[in-house]
């Protein structure tokens, strides 16, 4: 007997998914305990290594430290990086690297490794120091299962990273869980865990910081602090204890941990530009209003999303030909109006005998099975379904081989949801067994990967189908998705409180290795009033994911349905937005060679200064978006040196106090700055100072380009500047016309040269 609450959430879930889901979805939930129950999570006596040092091995550029009870395989891989292998007994050396500690001193219990700027002392704890500073010190760590590093660190830092959350951005004194978690259509701010959650943490201090990289993928809680003063406590339900430590600037590490992690994806321009989306639009006729409505009213448009009622039954890979019956000419005539198509797809595979993709996935063995090897079902939008191995090459491959129904129906850019991956239960954790058997391990060790391998299958799919890079957006991911995907925050709430924890949560994105990301546009749930929906638009248009989407039985947000004078805001973004791609473009091309994040704190160009709510869109463009309601007028801190206010040229200083009303999104630009923009074709605006270096980027949106490279410098010298530039790459078809746009005194002055010309002079 159901007692009442569960009662009553059978009767929500039979209104929302009908009875035999609802059904379903108890079934599933204790089959899930019981699965969870019968084969528990494998749980060792704890087993601490022991200090101090008893012994060392050198291995050509790896030392192993000898504990009671285990030992460390160091390697320092750069002259910045640090890795660390933990093993219980002798364990085995790691491979050698291409870098050279430069000596080791061992006396009485202690050993010194030293390299440069990093000086490592090993006794009963691990001290490190970076330019003679101590910067970490790390306690012997438990073995054991669960894995515990206990570290102390700097009572004055900021902790920023481990992925997506919903909390400021500085992370200290949070307990946190490292979980991927679907949060059930709605959350707000503070709620923990969310969809992607990476175990990188950073410890900043001005321009003194480290980063620390754990490569194991399983349920994870981190205290920072919370706990113990000045401790970090970082607990693995398994797996091992694998790690990579990089010091320097902000800049440093993002560099260092995007050649660690692999470099981010370059998009296709048009996914710069602004997405049109709505759980649902449930017709072929449906989208075609949409399409038509914006250019009958002359608003820029790049992509339309379909989200799953476009499917027969919700089933991957099929197509509801009442409701589309000729999606390709849909596209056709999307395109003919440079709008791409993009649909949502699911992992969970309808539990249907007579349905081809689970006919396969049972004969290929693809499927995530529990200890006894029986395939696991559990409910999903189709009713039952099972869940691919992706942590299986076969399964990827196989996986991958289903986009060509992608290209078949028109459609350019894939949308992973649902790929934590989340299933419907009554209570507990909405996901897999913590049991449930994959290739690459039991599910409490992988699940946090999940999301990330069904990309990386989806990636080399789409790879293969077109010359033109893939577009992925995925909800979930791990360490290694901005190779792949795009992703977003959620299913937020639609709040002023969610606006405000916006910006944050985009930045620990970024600063967790993940560049490209963005929002639903006026919150995922609820029905925002026009200020935050306008509010919420401003900022949305300078974020690296430029999308509009919302809930079922939410009203509806298409610029046309806002008043008069919302419709003017849209369209004035709309056109900033499209106006900035030649340089939200040459932004990504930065973070995609040097792994800088987009969209990045404002520490990471001006270290003595701290915000959550301004930030920098690449090196030379502030924001500062309105994030309160009613607010007229607000009151900046700009870092030092001179900022050009976007709107209208004013040089600004220190403190600025600007009048914000609805419509306005306060922007800076760096003295010393050139930035590409596209108002009457390309040009290069100019804001005098020195600049040491800008790389614009162009390109035709292929896997293999062709681009244009110019890497600008600038300098002052008694009044006179010098722009000069070096470049590579043919694009331009022979146009060889540069236009520069001089800022100075308020006003604009054009002068053009020659690309040839590498050189431009002129007088302030």
């Amino acid at each position: 007997m159901l007692d009442i609450s569960l009662d009553k959430k059978l009767l929500d879930f039979e209104k929302i998914f009908g009875l035999d889901i609802a059904k379903d979805s108890v079934g599933y939930t204790i089959l899930r305990d019981n699965t969870d129950t019968k084969n528990r999570v494998p749980l060792d006596k704890p087993n601490p290594i022991a200090g101090p040092v008893s012994d060392f091995k050198v291995t050509g550029n790896s030392i192993q430290v000898l504990f009671r009870n285990g030992s460390a395989v160091l390697s320092i891989t750069q002259e910045d990086t640090v890795h660390l292998f933990w093993t219980t007994g002798n364990g085995p050396v790691v491979a050698n690297n291409d870098y050279r500690f430069d000596d080791v001193k061992f006396d009485t219990g202690k050993l010194v490794v030293l390299s440069k700027d990093i000086r490592i002392e090993i006794s009963d704890r691990l001290d490190y120091f970076y330019r003679n500073e101590l910067l970490r010190s790390e306690f012997l760590p438990d073995l054991g299962s669960p894995l515990i590093l206990r570290a102390r660190i700097r009572d004055d830092s900021i902790i920023n990273g481990t992925g997506e959350r919903s909390f400021p951005l500085n992370l200290r004194n949070r307990k946190l869980s490292l979980w991927n978690h679907d949060a059930d259509g709605s959350y707000g701010e503070g709620a923990d865990p969310l969809y992607i959650n990476i175990p990188i943490l950073l410890d900043v201090r001005n321009d003194s910081c480290y980063s620390i990289f754990f490569n194991n993928s399983s349920k994870a809680v981190f205290d920072l602090c919370s706990n113990e003063k000045d401790i970090v406590r970082t607990e693995f339900m398994g797996g091992i204890l694998d790690y990579t430590i990089t010091f320097g600037t902000l800049k440093d590490i993002s560099r260092r941990m995007s050649d660690i992690l692999g470099k981010a994806l370059l998009p296709p321009k048009w996914a710069l530009g602004y997405h049109q989306s709505r759980y649902s639009y449930n017709s072929q006729e449906e989208v075609e209003e949409v399409l038509d409505k914006f250019h009958e009213m002359g608003l820029p448009l790049s992509a339309i999303y379909l989200d799953i009622d476009y499917m027969d039954g919700y089933k991957v890979f099929t197509l509801n030909k009442e409701k589309f019956p000729d999606l390709k000419s849909l596209s056709e005539k999307m395109g003919r109006n440079g709008v791409k198509l993009v649909a949502i797809l699911d992992p969970g595979v309808k539990w249907d005998t007579n349905f081809s993709v689970y006919k396969e996935g049972i004969n290929g063995s693809y499927f995530i099975k529990d200890p006894e090897g029986n395939v696991i079902r559990g409910p999903v939008w189709p009713g039952n379904a099972a869940f691919p191995d992706f942590s299986d090459s076969k399964t990827r491959e196989w996986w991958a081989g289903k986009y060509t129904f992608f290209k078949e129906n028109g459609i350019t850019g894939v949308w992973h949801d649902m790929n934590e991956p989340a299933i419907f239960v009554f209570w507990g954790d909405n996901s897999l067994p913590l049991m449930a058997v994959q290739k690459e391990g039991y599910h409490y060790l992988v699940h946090n990967k999940y999301g990330l391998q069904m990309s990386v299958a989806g990636y080399a799919g789409l790879s293969r189908l077109s010359e033109e890079r893939p577009f992925i957006l995925s909800r979930s991911g791990w360490a290694g998705i901005q190779k792949y995907a795009f992703v977003w925050t959620g299913d937020t709430a639609s709040s002023w409180k969610v606006l405000k924890q916006t910006v944050p949560t985009i930045l620990n994105l970024g600063l967790s290795g993940i560049p490209f990301s963005g929002v639903d546009i006026g919150g995922f749930s609820g029905n925002p009033s026009e200020e935050l929906f306008l509010r919420w638009f401003e900022l949305g248009s300078v974020l690296p994911l430029f999308r509009n989407h919302s809930a079922k039985g939410t009203n509806r947000r298409e610029p046309w349905v806002f008043s008069k004078m919302g419709q003017e805001v849209i369209r004035k973004y709309l056109k900033l937005r499209y106006m900035m791609i030649p340089y939200f473009l040459s932004v990504s091309y930065e973070s995609h060679t040097l792994g800088y994040p987009f969209i990045r704190p404002i520490n990471m160009e001006f270290p003595d200064l701290y915000s959550d709510e301004t930030f920098m869109i690449g090196g030379s463009l502030l924001a500062a978006p309105i994030l309160r309601k009613g607010l007229k007028k607000i009151r900046i801190t700009l870092p030092e040196g001179k900022w050009y206010y976007f709107w209208d040229d004013t040089i600004c200083e220190g403190y600025v106090d600007v009048n914000v009303e609805l419509g306005d999104l306060p922007l800076f630009v760096r003295e010393g700055s050139i930035i590409p923009l596209d108002r009457e074709g390309r040009e290069f605006h100019v804001y005098p100072g020195n600049l040491e270096r800008f790389v614009f980027y162009d390109d035709d949106g292929r896997q293999k380009p062709t681009f244009i490279k110019m890497e600008f410098r600038m300098k002052e010298t008694n009044g006179i500047f010098t722009v000069e530039w070096a470049y590579e790459g043919n694009l331009n078809d022979g146009q060889t016309e540069l236009k520069f746009v001089i800022h100075r005194d308020g006003t604009e002055k054009i002068i053009t040269s020659r690309l040839q010309d590498k050189t431009l002079t002129y007088t302030q």
